[in-house]
């Protein structure tokens, strides 16, 4: 019993050794020793024979004591120590608490999660379907719409097409008469032209059949003085378009000459009266004056009216030697296009 007691107890001290040694070494060295400790300890309660386990109570005494006192040297942690696991304990329960009431609420939050999860899967699914077929049946009805309004304007475009085309053939149709319509313009001045120099020679016809002749000796051979008088005319009208009307003469000894001169602008009907020869006249180079006088008419010779100078519009007078000159630019105005 001595002998045990002694081995226990220089191992206790020992294991005190090696814990003091443990505490100097630091806190992190310490811990790690508490658990070789209890080991021996527990290993030496195993080699305690059997036998000596009924030598009664006092034994087992003494070896509660050895336990606790083992238990004291092999665990450095004093009272405090465990009071502080007390408080560990409280607080891990606390921990504990407050954790399951982390998960209630993470578990309501997954709830409602999977809720709106499964609402999103039927707006997904059903209200996608619902909305998609809503979409395709408004592009359904704005393709209809389209087409409608393309065949409008399909047949606007074909009747205006048509309206175009009828607009040109009616231009064509006024091009046509329009062009119909200068040439009949051009007839008619023609003939009316025509008729002033028929008119006129008639009437000169009718003078020199109603005058005289004063010179019955200036007869062409073969033919009366009538005839003769009729070429002279025709020749002047060939060659000039100027047309003698009649001639009369004043109580003064002047002449007056009714003229008719035609041109491609119309026929402008006019008379020259000639003064008559004076002694004096002898001694002056330029003889006589002529005096014009246009016969205008503002309805029937019109556009005569637009196409001759202003000169030609007035009475004008001019000597007798610039006949010439003035018979020429009367045809020019005549005749200019």
């Amino acid at each position: 019993m001595n002998k045990r007691t002694k081995e226990q107890k220089e191992r206790g001290g020992k294991g005190s050794g090696k814990g003091k040694t443990a505490r100097t070494a630091g806190e992190d060295t310490s811990t790690k020793d508490k658990i070789p400790n209890r080991k021996k300890a527990v290993e030496q309660k195993l080699e305690i024979p059997e036998t000596q386990a009924a030598r009664g109570e006092a034994s087992e005494s003494e070896d509660e004591d050895i336990d606790a006192s083992q238990s004291e040297e092999s665990d450095p942690t004093p009272s405090s120590g465990r009071n502080k696991n007390q408080k560990a304990g409280k607080g891990s329960k606390a921990s504990k608490a407050s954790g399951k009431a982390d998960t209630d609420t993470l578990a309501e939050e997954l709830a409602q999660l999977k809720l709106k999860y499964e609402k999103l899967r039927r707006l997904q699914t059903d209200d996608a379907d619902a909305i998609h077929a809503e979409q395709f049946k408004a592009l359904e009805e704005r393709d209809r719409a389209s087409q409608r309004i393309i065949e409008n304007l399909k047949a606007e475009l074909n009747s205006r097409s048509i309206s175009l085309q009828q607009l040109q053939k009616k231009d064509e149709r006024i091009q046509e008469l329009e062009k119909q319509n200068s040439l009949m313009e051009g007839k008619i001045e023609r003939l009316l032209q025509d008729h002033a120099v028929l008119s006129a020679k008639l009437e000169t016809a009718r003078n020199i059949g109603k005058t005289p002749s004063n010179n019955p000796k200036a007869i062409a051979p073969g033919g009366t003085s009538k005839e003769f008088s009729q070429h002279r005319e025709n020749l002047y009208s060939d060659l000039c378009g100027l047309i003698v009307v009649n001639v009369k003469s004043d109580e003064d000894g002047g002449i007056e000459y009714d003229c008719l001169s035609t041109g491609k602008n119309g026929a402008l009907h006019f008379k020259l009266q000639l003064d008559a020869e004076d002694d004096e006249d002898e001694v002056d180079d330029d003889g006589p004056y002529f005096t014009y006088n246009p016969m205008l008419e503002r309805g029937r010779d019109e556009r005569l009216i637009a196409v001759l100078p202003p000169i030609f519009r007035d009475e004008m007078n001019f000597k007798r030697t610039r006949g010439v000159d003035f018979y020429l630019q009367l045809m020019q105005s005549l005749q200019s296009s």
